[in-house]
């Protein structure tokens, strides 16, 4: 049976290390044992969840933005795919404008490491994740070692 609970559920996605709290979780009781557990529909329903905040806060790259650097690297979405370690049918995905889940982190940091690329064609990487891990609220202090003269 499932219920709709007062309380609400925080989530964490494993792939983002990303914690969410979900208002008015639909939880599933096992009559016999009590245990709890999820419908699949409300599991997709998260994953949606999780994919709006992640537009609202434009941690993950647009549709139209992964398409406009495909077109200008000149590059089929199989030959994209290839580049970034990917399968066309991903590209595919991420480019629709029906997607309802953004590429993973990695795949999404390593596209904006090209499109950093093809604009300046100099890559600070370690500038570029340090600016992406703030928009997930993770802070970090990264300590260089100086250069061996």
């Amino acid at each position: 049976r499932f219920v709709e609970g007062d309380d609400a559920v925080e989530l964490v996605d494993a792939q983002l290390l990303d914690h969410r709290v979900v208002e008015e979780a639909l939880l599933g009781i096992c009559d016999v044992c009590g245990a709890h557990n999820f419908a699949p529909e409300e599991r997709q329903r998260w994953e949606q969840l999780f994919a709006a905040q992640r537009e609202e806060r434009h941690a993950s790259l647009t549709p139209t933005e992964i398409q406009t650097l495909r077109h200008t690297l000149h590059l089929s979405q199989e030959d994209f795919a290839r580049l970034i370690g990917a399968t066309r049918p991903s590209v595919a995905a991420w480019e629709s404008p029906e997607r309802t889940v953004p590429p993973s982190r990695t795949a999404d940091l390593l596209m904006k490491l090209v499109a950093q690329a093809v604009q300046t064609r100099d890559v600070a990487v370690l500038d570029i994740l340090l600016d992406e891990a703030k928009k997930w609220n993770v802070v970090l202090e990264v300590r260089l070692p100086h250069p061996v003269s």
